[in-house]
């Protein structure tokens, strides 16, 4: 199992953006056409914790980010590959009060450009409610995965099918399921009466032997933050992937009155 997270520490959007190749061939220097598909090669691109920053970071030191450069490399490599997938771990809404709906919903519009295969929401994308949520998700062209995260009163998922399958070019097939951590405290003004946070590591636990029957090649986007993202590879071993949100431990900084996350 491979386990991923930001390469490094920016503000700008496309900072937060690696290219792993599972086969021969990752990048786009000297790649003017495409190889032939193979079902055993897979190039995915993904991002997470992005916090609102669609924009230029203006660096004085070294200008990165953008959505310009996220748009213009995904799409180069797009252009060097047939099989390609790419994702979010979340926090795509930024966390500070100064944050509007409409930067909220910029920021989906941003994933669309960008062509996102999936995303799993982290806490940030509820600061405006999950009715807000929700409206913002109905224009995203990607899936939202979030297996453990369920309405409380029927037990299904808030968003959805728990994961989505893409069948890539050679017959490969991909499935990518998302969790959010149940160890989040959310702020008191979020209203946590309208979902609950199933324990992420068992949700996934039931999922894999469907999963196994479905797909050649597994993703789950952790937005558990590193150690417990670890942890979920430790005790799930069934997994080729696992692409890490929720960095660095951060508190929420929208407001400072906390209370657990549902249950």
């Amino acid at each position: 199992m491979r386990i991923m997270t930001r390469w490094r520490e920016c503000a700008a959007v496309g900072a937060a953006i690696l290219c792993v190749a599972l086969g021969p061939g990752c990048g786009t220097e000297g790649a003017k056409k495409k190889p032939p598909a193979r079902p055993d090669e897979l190039t995915v691109v993904f991002s997470s914790d992005l916090l609102g920053k669609v924009r230029s970071c203006g660096c004085i030191i070294e200008d990165m980010g953008g959505l310009g450069r996220w748009a213009t490399f995904t799409g180069r490599i797009r252009e060097s590959v047939d099989n390609l997938i790419v994702v979010d771990a979340g926090d795509a809404f930024g966390a500070e009060l100064s944050f509007t709906e409409k930067e909220a919903e910029l920021a989906f519009d941003a994933m669309n450009v960008v062509g996102l295969d999936a995303f799993t929401p982290g806490e940030t994308e509820f600061v405006f409610g999950l009715p807000f949520l929700r409206q913002v998700a109905s224009r995203a062209k990607f899936a939202i995965v979030a297996a453990n995260v369920v309405d409380p009163a029927t037990g299904e998922g808030i968003f959805g099918p728990p994961y989505t399958i893409k069948t890539l070019k050679g017959g490969l097939r991909v499935a990518i399921v998302g969790v959010l951590d149940d160890a989040i405290r959310f702020p008191a003004y979020i209203d946590v009466s309208q979902f609950k946070v199933l324990p992420a590591i068992e949700t996934i636990k039931k999922l894999v032997p469907e999963l196994r029957t479905k797909a050649d090649f597994m993703i789950v986007l952790s937005h558990m933050g590193m150690e417990r993202s670890l942890e979920l590879a430790r005790q799930v071993g069934d997994f080729d992937l696992v692409v890490v949100g929720h960095g660095n431990g951060r508190r929420h900084r929208r407001g400072t009155d906390e209370t657990p996350a549902a249950r």
